[in-house]
Order: structure tokens, then C-alpha cells, then sequence
């Protein structure tokens, strides 16, 4: 699985990178999050359905390749109240990008979604380097709940059980509102968002880490 890997590729660095978030009191919190889009089918059902569970607010880490040719979808995603997040311009893995480049399409899809608090390098797969040079301008998010939705040998039932499996208090979840994961997010995501209300749990917009300073260095 996709998760086992990004775990192993930012050992060492737990200063840098936000898997889960501290939970604290009683409330349930867990953080949903999407990533690959926005796609012109899948997104706006999303919306929907987070609509449809009483208002649930979500981050969707956009590819900036698809932000660009669908701007009335980043319209929506805010009007709904929705987080915009950096997934990189091109969607390239770390481990097999320069570090210039990398740094690069980071900004590039700044550009293109405007100011962002929160990264998520695609795949998991970001080097220490890269992840210690911008963990100083941004929150790199990666997740401790993985759903398998990419996974087409897995159904969108065995997603909703590795889903409810895995969900604690304060847990990063993540989807993708992408074609290629829809045939198993359109059975996970409805049972997975009634399953979280009947267990109390909270859908919350993840915490800003208002300690960043994006004014330092620049990265190229």
C-alpha cells in the first residue's frame, strides 16, 4: 500500500512533516483531504456529497496542471468554504526530481492557487532535504489514514472498512478526486461520512501553522 511508503520516506523527520494532529478534549476531530484534482467529474461530486453531510469542510491538494484548466472548480471548492492546498504543478515525485525542479513546481502551483498554508508532496515521497527547505515557508501534510481508492484491485467496500479500520481522534484522511479512484471513492466516501457522524466524529479543515515565515530565503 501507497502509505507504507511514505512512512518509510520521511523517517527522520517528524519536525518537518504533519501526519496527524494533536487531539485534544473530547471532540472527535479527523481531517479529509483530496488530493490530485480538481477533475471536471469527480470534484464537483465531491462538493457535493461534503455538502450533502451537513457542510463538511475538506482540503483539496491541487495538481496545479489541473487548477489551471479548471478555475471555475477552485471557485467552487472556495465558495464552499473549502481549503486550497499545493499538490505541486506537475505532480512529481520527489525521489525522482532535482531538487531545483521540485522547488520549482512548488512554486508554479503557487502561482496558480494563490497563497497556500499547507503542502502535500504526491506520493508521500518527498527527500530531507527538499522537506527541511520547505518546511520554512509551508505545512507539509502527509496523513496516517490512507483510503486504497487508487488501488483498482481493491473495492470501494474494502476502502470503507480500511477507512473505519484505521480513523482515530485527530487523523489525516486521504482520498483523490481523480477518474482513476472514483469507482471506489463514489461507495467509500458517502458510508465513510455517515460512519464518522454516527461515531461522533468532527470533519474539521486542518490547523494553520501560523509560524511559518514564507518572507525567507527563496528556493531558486
Amino acid at each position: 500500500m501507497q502509505f507504507s511508503q511514505t512512512h518509510l520516506s520521511v523517517t527522520g523527520l517528524k519536525k518537518s512533516v504533519l501526519c496527524r494532529v494533536s487531539s485534544k478534549g473530547k471532540q472527535k476531530k479527523v481531517y479529509l483531504t483530496f488530493n490530485d484534482g480538481p477533475n471536471q467529474q469527480i470534484t464537483p461530486w465531491v462538493a457535493e456529497k461534503l455538502k450533502e453531510a451537513g457542510g463538511v469542510k475538506a482540503t483539496f491538494f491541487c495538481v496545479g496542471e489541473n487548477a489551471e484548466k479548471h478555475p471555475e472548480l477552485l471557485n467552487l471548492l472556495k465558495e464552499e468554504g473549502h481549503e486550497l492546498a499545493n499538490h505541486s504543478q506537475g505532480h512529481e515525485s520527489g525521489w525522482a526530481t532535482s531538487q531545483k525542479s521540485y522547488f520549482r513546481s512548488f512554486l508554479e502551483c503557487e502561482n496558480t492557487l494563490g497563497k497556500t498554508s499547507h503542502f502535500r508532496p504526491p506520493y508521500g515521497r518527498i527527500t530531507r532535504n527538499q522537506a527541511k527547505a520547505l518546511a520554512t515557508r509551508t505545512q507539509i501534510v502527509l496523513w496516517d489514514v490512507e483510503s486504497g481508492d487508487y488501488d483498482t484491485s481493491r473495492s470501494g467496500k474494502q476502502c470503507f472498512h480500511s477507512l473505519i479500520n484505521q480513523t482515530q481522534p485527530g487523523s489525516i484522511v486521504q482520498f483523490r478526486d481523480s477518474e482513476r479512484s472514483a469507482p471506489r471513492l463514489i461507495y467509500a466516501l458517502p458510508e465513510y461520512l455517515k460512519w464518522l457522524k454516527e461515531n461522533g466524529y468532527t470533519p474539521s479543515l486542518i490547523p494553520k501553522d501560523t509560524s511559518k515565515n514564507n518572507n525567507q530565503k527563496n528556493l531558486v
